[in-house]
């Protein structure tokens, strides 16, 4: 059939084998899977184990897809045996590892605090030294000069509770600019992303370490509760004076 079309639409020789060579290769990748299920136990092909790596969504994903998942491994204890272990290490943010050269650079600066110079940062100052931290430091009992292993605790969960809210607020508002404009965002979102997600890691290092009561708890909940929405429209009215906000924080 292919001599009898006419020269405008024959493939050229080369393409042609090489298609061949390709059905030809598939066609044996078949016939080498379906003997080899064949000659696996009964139930062997059937189960999906965290090291079997199969196509989902078009990319490789090494455990089974939600919909298929086996009634059998949606037990707590199976979960927490084998999906909670693989899914505990997959999709975050690849971060910089950083030399002790960049390291040892940044702590010799660790402690400049940025001079309010615009009205708006004035304000965010205000609200971070007078609104947040003096009051913060007295309700946990914290001082600077020796600090009680209780007061550490509160403050370190309560601070990454927090932290965590004012780069995704403000990557959710660039998301939404990006749509909204049709037009790039030339790497911001992903930036505040991983700073939002840097201080999660905080928390949940934190919390390895100490057990959250439940009056801290309510004060990190109410931390966020109280505090995003305000995020939220500072960043509407001015999107600087959040990221000056969180500089401060």
């Amino acid at each position: 059939r292919m001599h009898s079309l006419t020269p405008a639409v024959r493939l050229q020789p080369a393409l042609q084998s090489a298609r061949v060579r390709g059905a030809r290769g598939m066609l044996g990748a078949l016939a080498r899977g379906s003997r080899a299920l064949a000659s696996a136990p009964a139930g062997q092909g059937e189960t999906d184990s965290p090291e079997t790596v199969s196509t989902q969504h078009f990319r490789l994903s090494p455990h089974a897809h939600p919909l298929n998942a086996k009634p059998e491994r949606l037990t707590k204890a199976a979960y927490e045996t084998s999906e909670g272990d693989v899914s505990n290490k997959m999709g975050r943010q690849q971060n910089h590892i950083w030399s002790r050269e960049e390291l040892q650079d940044k702590l010799e600066t660790y402690k400049d605090v940025h001079t309010p110079v615009e009205f708006s940062d004035h304000v965010m100052h205000a609200i971070m030294y007078y609104g947040l931290y003096h009051p913060f430091n007295f309700i946990t009992g914290y001082k600077e000069i020796n600090p009680s292993p209780r007061s550490i605790e509160w403050r370190l969960i309560i601070l990454e509770s927090f932290a965590g809210v004012p780069g995704f607020v403000a990557a959710g508002f660039r998301h939404f600019r990006s749509l909204r404009l049709l037009q790039k965002d030339y790497g911001w979102i992903g930036t505040l992303l991983e700073e939002a997600e840097n201080e999660r890691m905080h928390l949940l290092v934190c919390m390895k370490m100490f057990k959250a009561s439940w009056l801290t708890r309510t004060l990190a909940l109410g931390a966020q509760v109280g505090l995003t929405p305000f995020l939220m429209a500072v960043y509407m009215i001015k999107p600087k004076a959040l990221h000056r906000f969180f500089g401060y924080l």
